[in-house]
């Protein structure tokens, strides 16, 4: 409460305060010095000084409207915020260098061993997050999901740490236990520590209407100054061995659990409301049941069917079965209805809806692989790279700074798209946007991709000119680092336009309800997936290019098959997308796009007569102002 006074009348006093007494004298002193030349005399001096007050005084209001829009201060979220901390610093500290780990401190492990353990850990972390995301969603609430799947991350920290004392000699496979208790911790962090932030920003005002938008951009400030915050600190553990690392994070970890529990009586507990899942599996559900019935030959035989609508959008041949699950049976009364609602035997007309939205992405969907196929390349063979070059920059982990410009890249990136596109923009349009946004990731993974084979190219040229030998296999190669910052640059532009570009896809185009926003990162996530276990799949059936260390591998030719993969890929999703946005666009949305077209030629009609015929009245003109409007 006291931040939030203080930020409050830091604010108004900014806002307050008089610019112009500051940068007039500045003025002045430029022109005796002769900096800028400025003609003396009283009116000149009024009006500079005026118009330096009410450049400042607009600025002053910009600032204090943002600091009043994101910034707001909560009890819960100050004790949440530690977990995202100690979240933070484990990832950077600890995930990220877990190929290094495998590949440097276990003898019987090679690359592509130590690349499956990795792409194991992340792609079970993201098919536990929708896992744990439906469990705290339907059955628990978030503050037990956050409880347990953070105890067992501290777990999987400590027997990782205890695994530096195990002989090097043991096979890696006896970590996967460990690296399981890494991901569900993992899972518990993503959707259900971000939604539990945002019940703490939500409750502050029962009686009124809640802003989502802002909800969204306070519980983003938390979020990102408790994780960058994490990110500074990982830094100073970069300098230590492995096994002060992973104890650290494990102790850090559980000072942030104990705060977060002794918050306990400030917090915002809210009943689980449903997760999206279930009304996927209560809509086939439902079809399945009523098979047998005919579809209705008038609107009145969908269940809550508003529109009117015979045949429910999108109209695909394929999925018409699934409007049979909003079939109001002619035996049923009114009570018996929702009855049948309560039970899953009955859906609405919008929740069948929803779910054949949904499954007309998939076509795009299946395109995201490739995308999470060159992501968790970046987590592992990119790493791989890094830790074989000459490290030039003292004792500071390579990997972590590369992995944080990739991570502020995409931050910038998708910070500025949210700043330069306007929010106002119709539904059409800004679908357009989004799927360019989407392309023009893919377009970047391509370009990673050829930059990655690019510089092992050059690095394998190197190992022959100096005729390394099997018994120098671990020498490092003398080629600086930073020949990686472009491809790590290039992948941080590739999840910064496609990335969230996916989240928005499916969140504009299926959710109709805004605070369902946070379940799209589990649709986002099968992607991930996707990728990680591809990854492991690519690597076993190209496992004649990869042996027992990066020198020896042939990692340029599985970069140069990324880069032709990606370019089919980006093919082939630009014509899925072109399908789908001329096909399956929600009718009334295009519908609303006719009308406002009519309106802006109607009004382009108006102001063109009124300029060529000047017997127009002005009454005409202003009442086609007001029917533009209305």
């Amino acid at each position: 409460m006291i931040l939030e006074i203080l930020c409050g009348q830091s604010a108004v006093l900014f806002s307050q305060m008089n610019f112009s007494d500051v940068l007039f004298p500045l003025l002045l002193l430029a022109n005796q010095l002769g900096i800028m030349r400025i003609e003396r005399n009283s009116s000149d001096d009024r009006g500079c000084k005026a118009a330096a007050g009410n450049m400042f005084s607009k600025l002053g209001c910009v600032v204090t409207n943002w600091i009043r829009y994101h910034i707001y201060f909560s009890r819960g979220a100050l004790f949440i915020s530690g977990l995202v901390f100690s979240h933070g610093l484990a990832e950077h500290a600890v995930m990220c260098i877990l190929t290094s780990y495998f590949m440097e401190n276990w003898k019987k492990t090679d690359l592509r061993q130590a690349a499956a353990v990795v792409n194991v850990e992340e792609g079970a972390s993201t098919i536990m997050a929708i896992i744990v995301s439906y469990i705290s969603d339907a059955y628990f609430c978030r503050f037990k999901v956050i409880v347990h799947t953070t105890g067992l991350c501290i777990i999987g920290l400590l027997l990782l740490g205890v695994s530096t004392w195990i002989s090097p000699e043991v096979d890696v496979r006896l970590l996967y236990p460990v690296v399981i208790l890494l991901a569900v911790g993992k899972a518990g962090r993503d959707h259900p520590l971000k939604a539990f932030i945002v019940d703490q920003l939500t409750d502050s005002k029962p009686n009124q209407a809640i802003d989502k938008e802002q909800v969204e951009a306070r519980k983003n400030f938390w979020w990102r100054v408790a994780w960058s915050l994490g990110l500074v600190a990982s830094f100073c553990l970069s300098t230590s061995s492995l096994r002060c690392s992973f104890f650290t994070s494990a102790l850090v970890m559980a000072v942030a659990y104990l705060w977060f529990l002794s918050g306990i009586n400030f917090y915002c507990y809210k009943k689980p409301e449903g997760s999206p899942l279930t009304v996927v599996y209560k809509v086939f559900k439902a079809a399945v049941l009523k098979r047998h019935l005919a579809y209705p030959t008038s609107a009145n035989g969908y269940f809550k069917n508003d529109r009117d609508q015979l045949l429910l959008w999108p109209i695909v041949p394929f999925f018409r079965w699934l409007d049979k699950a909003s079939i109001v049976e002619s035996s049923s009364c009114q009570l018996k209805l929702e009855e049948q609602e309560i039970t899953g035997r009955l859906c609405s007309v919008v929740q069948v809806k929803q779910v054949k939205c949904l499954l007309t992405l998939v076509p795009i969907w299946t395109t995201f692989a490739v995308y999470g196929l060159v992501e968790a390349t970046g987590r592992t063979f990119f790493v791989a790279q890094a830790n074989d070059m000459d490290d030039n920059i003292g004792s500071l982990s390579v990997v972590c700074l590369f992995l944080t410009l990739k991570s502020f890249v995409s931050f910038l990136v998708s910070f500025l798209f949210q700043l330069l596109i306007p929010k106002w923009l119709s539904g059409a349009k800004r679908q357009c946007i989004i799927l360019v946004r989407i392309g023009l990731g893919m377009v970047f993974s391509i370009f990673s991709c050829i930059a990655a084979w690019q510089v092992e190219v050059h690095r394998m040229n190197l190992i022959k000119e100096e005729k390394f030998s099997d018994q120098y296999t671990r020498l490092t190669i003398t080629i600086t680092i930073f020949w990686l910052a472009p491809q790590f640059t290039l992948l941080g532009l590739m999840g910064g336009f496609a990335e969230d570009g996916i989240r928005d896809l499916i969140y504009n185009y299926h959710v109709a309800d805004q605070s369902k926003k946070l379940h799209d990162s589990s649709f986002r996530d099968c992607t991930l997936a996707i990728g990680n276990f591809l990854n492991i799949l690519f690597a076993f059936i190209f496992r004649a290019w990869f042996r027992d260390n990066i020198n020896n591998s042939r990692l340029d030719k599985y970069f140069l098959m990324l880069a032709m993969l990606t370019i089919g890929n980006l093919c082939l999703y630009f014509l899925a997308a072109l399908v789908w946005y001329r096909k399956f666009w929600p009718e009334e949305e295009t519908q609303q796009e006719k009308v406002k077209l009519n309106l802006d030629v109607t009004l382009e009609d108006a102001l063109t007569d009124s300029v060529t015929d000047n017997s127009l009245s002005n009454n005409f003109f202003y009442c086609t102002i007001i029917n533009r409007l209305i």
